[in-house]
């Protein structure tokens, strides 16, 4: 490193564990050191000081509109005349205007691009931001989803060292549950008018029901099947305990195991017989590995969703679900399923351009392309005075938080640096460029490039 401290990309994220944005950023990230940059990976709330001292190239987030701080990072980054590229976690878009707005803009009450270019999943969902948005012409780049090259490139781990590893010895079947956010219906959660906007109170209402209906039977089937070991996996955004997943009081039954960040949602699924959803694009992901999928929606109440559910069988009770595990384990086959095998070959294709494992080559290429030329965009009026107040009090709680634990919202922020750890990162990005490695061999990878037209 030079000595002024200088690099080439910094990437900033919430979580140095295997998680959705955290995959994302170390597969890009690796690809960018095998190209011989230099490449820092650092936390959202240590991120104003990481940016003064580094002073890079670039910065790469995998979530511009997500949450406010990101949002605020990457304005502060411009304010530096600092270029910015930014990924879409949730990048597969439902229709509708409304929905599009939402999932263009996150956060981001602006409306505005702080960024340089954002990056889509497909062609799909940027002509439908460009529909509404055309001013962003130019600016919105297609790669494919980046998170499920994962599952081209990693092998799948041992199912019988992951029950080892989390001592639930003695278990033949497992079922893999994946969760999901229900914590998005609570008035409190600041995700709330985002979910009134999408789905319509009436729908809100429903859902919430839906929870208590959905943890009632998977609490009746975990009971009925004693042999089987049942892996509940957190959705990655719930922050506020189990009960936002739908299964609060269900860790606490012998056969099963809840898992949040601890394992990646890859390792989850590559040791689960099949996999059962709410609603969740974890079904796709499981596609992708071979596995069969099913959905468990107690009711025959229709709300606006991703058309990933049509892939999947849908069972509504105790009794249905019952049948079909039975079935499974003794045809291995979930009723329903074999019949939807087109439907899913054509919802893989409407959800990522790309289905090449190389989504985060074309990333990488393009992040290299950029640096060289240090464009921002001068048209943004930003609050430069805000953002260095902002930055100088993030800095502050980084360093002095630990004195102030009495008040509730610092003793919130001194919680969170418990979520990043370097040295996790550094060990789960040195075990993944072992599979990049290998997987890259023989390819040209100079040749893949994000879509741009």
């Amino acid at each position: 490193m030079s000595k002024n401290n200088s690099i080439d990309v910094l990437n900033l994220e919430w979580s140095s564990s295997n998680s959705r944005d955290r995959i994302a950023a170390s597969l890009v990230c690796n690809y960018l050191r095998i190209k011989g940059l230099k490449v820092k990976e650092g936390y959202v709330f240590n991120g104003y000081r990481l940016i003064d001292k580094y002073k890079p190239k670039l910065m790469l987030i995998t979530n511009s509109v997500g949450a406010d701080i990101n949002l605020k990072l990457v304005q502060y980054c411009i304010s530096k005349k600092i270029p910015c590229i930014s990924l879409v976690a949730e990048g597969n878009f439902m229709e509708g205007d409304k929905n599009t707005r939402i999932s263009t803009w996150g956060v981001n009450r602006k409306e505005l691009l702080f960024e340089n270019f954002t990056i889509h999943w497909s062609r799909r969902t940027r002509d439908a931001s460009l529909k509404l948005f055309p001013e962003l012409q130019g600016r919105i780049k297609v790669s494919g989803s980046v998170n499920t090259d994962l599952y081209k490139i990693k092998t799948a781990i041992n199912k019988n060292s992951f029950i080892k590893k989390h001592k639930k010895n003695g278990y033949k079947h497992v079922i893999g549950v994946g969760c999901w956010d229900f914590g998005i219906l609570d008035e409190n959660d600041h995700r709330y008018k985002l979910s009134l906007d999408q789905y319509g109170a009436d729908a809100v209402n429903c859902l919430k029901l839906e929870k208590e209906k959905f943890k009632t039977i998977l609490k009746k089937i975990i009971a009925q099947n004693p042999e089987v070991l049942f892996l509940l996996k957190k959705h990655p955004g719930s922050m506020k305990g189990d009960d936002t997943s739908g299964i609060l009081g269900l860790g606490e039954v012998q056969n099963t195991l809840i898992i949040k960040n601890e394992e990646s949602i890859f390792n989850v699924i590559s040791v689960s017989d099949f996999w059962i959803t709410f609603e969740s694009t974890t079904a796709l992901e499981a596609w992708l590995l071979g596995k069969q999928t099913c959905l468990l929606n107690p009711t025959k109440f229709e709300w606006k969703r991703d058309k990933i559910f049509k892939g999947s069988p849908i069972y509504r009770s105790v009794d249905e679900l019952q049948k079909s595990i039975d079935a499974f384990y003794l045809k291995n086959e979930l009723p329903g399923f074999k019949q939807k095998q087109k439907t899913r070959q054509d919802l893989i294709k409407y959800f990522s351009e790309f289905d090449d494992g190389l989504n985060h080559v074309r990333v990488g290429n393009f992040v290299i392309s950029q640096i060289s030329k240090s464009q921002v965009f001068e048209n943004l009026k930003l609050r430069a005075l805000f953002l260095h107040i902002l930055k100088f009090k993030q800095i502050f709680l980084w360093h002095f938080g630990k004195y102030f634990l009495f008040i509730p919202y610092i003793k919130k922020i001194e919680k969170r640096k418990k979520h990043f750890n370097d040295e996790e990162i550094m060990l789960y990005s040195k075990q993944l460029l072992v599979d990049q490695k290998a997987f890259y061999k023989g390819l040209n990878l100079d040749s893949y490039q994000v879509v741009d037209e």
